[in-house]
């Protein structure tokens, strides 16, 4: 074989890895990812027929190729929406959140945490979270405390529902996130708790929840529930998690700070 048609097979193979690892790394630990695993066990059970010659499982598997693209869709159109939604705002999410941001949310929370205030909110990252604010108020103001505290107190016509935090800006409340399927230890969870699970396995989005009931602080992070934190220890959460993944955030922070 040719020295050019071996490096053209290696470029080809380098090309497939590199988006395949891709598309794990960037449906990993979403929902959507039970895409990825159909379409992968379909291809693998039609090799499997191809390989041990079983003509009807083929027959069969022919048949139904054409139309699983389209009942995948409609089955998990939310998930790929947001997934859409996040490639195409990708690169403008690159200023996640500032330091400036992470305190003002802490404040407000350590004030609800005290008073025992149930609230959930949501830092939007690379994945938007734009389809889920329809159902909510959008808002795109300055992120202020004292703002932010208002929305959850007790029969505020937001309180039942989710803030979201976008570049730095408090962009929609009373927002409905996908609540987390009720099993195991997860059970014991409120509402508040498993959509915050469920948003953060649907997105790559940290929560934040207080809970209503005990004023206990969790953070909700890759579809894992961490608690409980004071304002030390979330200030130190929140900052590991959002600063270190966004390169800007010192010279947003600057920009921000009087």
């Amino acid at each position: 074989m040719p020295f050019s048609d071996i490096l053209k097979a290696l470029a080809q193979i380098l090309v497939f890895a590199l988006a395949i690892n891709y598309c794990l790394a960037f449906f990993r630990g979403t929902r959507a990812a039970k895409i990825v695993v159909v379409f992968v066990g379909v291809g693998a059970l039609y090799l499997v027929a191809l390989m041990t010659d079983m003509t009807e499982l083929m027959t069969v598997l022919k048949f139904a190729g054409p139309v699983l693209p389209i009942v995948l869709c409609v089955l998990f159109q939310p998930e790929l929406r947001t997934m859409l939604a996040g490639i195409v705002e990708h690169a403008s999410n690159a200023d996640i959140s500032s330091e400036t941001a992470i305190e003002t949310v802490v404040r407000a929370v350590d004030f609800l945490h005290e008073r025992r205030i149930g609230a959930l909110i949501a830092f939007e990252r690379s994945t938007s979270l734009r389809p889920f604010e329809q159902h909510g108020r959008h808002l795109d103001v300055p992120l202020i405390g004292d703002l932010l505290v208002s929305i959850f107190f007790p029969n505020a016509p937001m309180h039942d529902g989710a803030a979201i935090i976008r570049k730095n800006r408090l962009a929609a409340a009373g927002c409905v996130f996908p609540v987390a399927i009720g099993k195991g230890e997860r059970r014991a969870f409120g509402t508040r708790h498993r959509a915050a699970i469920g948003i953060t396995e649907e997105t790559d989005a940290v929560a934040v929840v207080v809970s209503e009931e005990t004023g206990l602080v969790s953070v909700a992070f890759n579809g894992v529930l961490e608690r409980p934190f004071d304002a030390e220890s979330l200030r130190a959460r929140l900052g590991e998690i959002l600063l270190a993944s966004s390169p800007s955030a010192d010279s947003a922070d600057k920009e921000t700070a009087p």
